[in-house]
C-alpha cells in the first residue's frame, strides 16, 4: 500500500509539472525572445502575443524583415 501511494504521489508531480510548462507557451523561448527584444518586459504580453513573436522568429524571413515583424507585434499589443 505504501509503494502505492508513493508511485501515486510521484506521478502526480511529474504531470503537475508537465501541465504548467504547458500553459506556459513561451516558457521555453524566453531567452530567445529576450535577445531578439531586449528592452521588452515579457511578463506583461499575452500568451497570444508570445506565441505570435516565436512564430516571428522562426518564419524564416532574414534578419531585417524577421527584427520588423517583431517590432510590428509589439506595437499591436501596447
Amino acid at each position: 500500500m505504501k509503494r502505492f501511494i508513493a508511485i501515486t504521489a510521484i506521478a502526480i508531480a511529474a504531470t503537475t509539472g508537465a501541465a504548467s510548462a504547458m500553459t506556459n507557451p513561451g516558457g521555453a523561448y524566453f531567452s530567445e525572445l529576450k535577445g531578439a527584444a531586449p528592452n521588452v518586459d515579457l511578463s506583461q504580453l499575452s500568451d497570444r502575443t508570445i506565441q505570435q513573436l516565436i512564430a516571428a522568429l522562426h518564419n524564416g524571413d532574414d534578419g531585417g524583415s524577421r527584427d520588423a515583424h517583431i517590432r510590428s507585434i509589439l506595437l499591436k499589443s501596447q
